[in-house]
């Protein structure tokens, strides 16, 4: 189940390209949603670790704490994302609305912000609502992720630990003229995604996900049975790896990582014609050297093969000016089947085209990180 749940979050990948799960790809790479959505009741954002609720700083507005729910969206007007929330085996519930005005019941058209949150045994959640011009302001450059569905454009950004959680998440947009914030305190990098899905009540097939993962693709390196697991062991660091039975155990064979939202560019393409196809990876170092390596099973050994070149070879890079690594970019070109080297020179740069593979060093893969 592991294996097929994360899997399904992705949506880019087949025999042609294991994934564009890359901060160039369509849409920036939309990551994954969990198919196991934890029911509706996880849906009410607690906001701090310490089940204490941290409410939408709305000045110069009436605060009106509701009962519940349906009270609130029997007076608004339009499509409203709240109503999705179940309070079913909440350990504490808010819901905070601030308006313009004085009396009550009051029109939608008089709302600000409404937050909805809740607290549960092992996780915190709230959704906080902007009405009628009112937005949430983020920085996209900095978002880990982003979804897509339908017209809707969804950032996925990590925030610090709290005392009691070690992850928080966000998730930012906007449906039907209201803009939305999900927050989501835990210990599992995955709940943001489990809330999302029900807050929006779909199903996983209904994003556009090009994030890594499974889209009629037959296999990873002759592995038909295998799953992908994404990490960031630091902020803006994706490491993804991938995992496969061989030889009776689960061992990893593959891992691909980068600065870039929300992870490296994936590949897969038959190189050199044997029938089966290597993975191809561009990958983005923190210095932001990128360079691109080549996984590929030779007889059963998982090999990881690395460009291999002599800077000081003038007759190769004419005009260098610089040779520190970050200076220095690899990239897979997938639309051309090409490798690209790119150098620095005096009047700017210059691009090495690489037909094949003859320039690549393999050594068997030993995972990292």
């Amino acid at each position: 189940m592991m294996e097929k749940r994360i899997l399904k979050l992705f949506n880019n990948v087949n025999d042609e390209y294991i994934n564009e799960a890359n901060p160039q790809n369509t849409k920036q790479q939309k990551r994954r949603i969990i198919s196991n959505v934890m029911v509706a009741s996880l849906f009410f954002l607690v906001i701090g670790g310490l089940g204490i609720f941290h409410f939408m700083q709305t000045p110069n507005a009436e605060r009106y704490y509701a009962t519940s729910l349906e009270e609130i969206s029997s007076v608004y007007k339009g499509v409203l994302l709240a109503e999705n929330i179940s309070f079913t085996d909440a350990d504490d519930t808010n819901i905070l609305l601030c308006y313009t005005g004085n009396d009550l019941p009051l029109s939608s058209d008089e709302w600000k912000t409404l937050s909805v949150s809740a607290s549960y045994e092992d996780y915190d959640m709230t959704l906080n609502c902007a009405f009628n011009g009112e937005t949430f302001t983020y920085n996209g450059e900095n978002a880990i992720d982003t979804i897509q569905y339908g017209d809707t454009t969804i950032q996925i950004y990590q925030g610090e630990t709290t005392p009691e959680f070690e992850l928080t998440y966000y998730a930012v947009f906007e449906y039907e003229n209201v803009c939305y914030e999900l927050k989501t305190y835990s210990h599992d990098k995955e709940r943001i995604y489990e809330i999302l899905q029900a807050v929006l009540g779909v199903n996983e097939e209904d994003f556009e996900s090009s994030s890594n993962g499974e889209h009629d693709f037959t296999d990873v390196l002759g592995y038909s049975e295998y799953h992908v697991t994404i990490d960031q062991n630091m902020p803006g660091f994706i490491i993804q790896k991938y995992y496969a039975e061989v030889n009776g155990a689960e061992k990893c064979i593959a891992q691909v990582f980068g600065y870039a939202v929300p992870g490296p560019e994936v590949y897969s393409r038959d190189l050199d014609e044997d029938g089966m196809s290597e993975m191809i990876c561009n990958c983005i170092y923190g210095t932001g050297a990128r360079r691109v390596y080549i996984y590929r099973n030779n007889d059963g050994v998982i090999e990881i093969g690395r460009l291999s070149y002599d800077l000081w070879d003038s007759t190769m890079f004419p005009g260098i000016t610089n040779m520190g690594a970050s200076y220095i970019e690899e990239n897979y070109i997938a639309e051309t089947n090409t490798f690209e080297i790119t150098y620095p020179t005096e009047t700017g740069s210059e691009t090495i085209v690489i037909e094949d593979t003859d320039m690549f060093e393999f050594e068997e893969f030993v995972e990292e990180f």
